[in-house]
């Protein structure tokens, strides 16, 4: 199981973000190929969830494809909430966007964004 925390994490400007990612080396298959990806993962974000920050609880996975490099554009998200229960979750993406497309090359998978905490990735998979 990967553990990471995002205490300085992809904050090459020196401030406080808080920003984890994870990723994926270089590969390359065709968009068709599969039609979900799963990603088993635990988290514990150390603040409360309110209006104001509630879009930073999000589970977001940019894509490289064809159609370009990763981009806002290119990604697949879903609500996280504040903590997973102590338990691994699986979120299931339907690989269905309309830029996957031509030749998948690689992922990044945000855990959350610009709140401090904590996450375990057991899995990542393409089925």
């Amino acid at each position: 199981m990967f553990h990471g925390n995002n205490e300085g994490l992809n904050n090459a400007a020196g401030g406080s973000s808080y920003d984890p990612r994870l990723k994926s080396p270089a590969f390359a298959f065709a968009a068709g190929k599969y039609k979900k990806l799963k990603i088993g993962m635990k988290h514990d974000v150390a603040v409360e969830m309110t209006e104001a920050n509630k879009k930073e609880f999000q589970l977001v996975v940019y894509f490289t494809s064809s159609a370009g490099g990763p981009s806002e554009a290119r990604t697949y998200r879903v609500d996280i909430g504040e903590d997973s229960g102590g338990q691994v979750k699986e979120y299931v993406f339907d690989l269905n966007h309309e830029q996957w497309t031509g030749e998948i090359t690689s992922i990044w998978v945000d855990p959350f964004n610009n709140v401090p905490g904590q996450f375990w990735v057991d899995y990542i998979r393409f089925e």
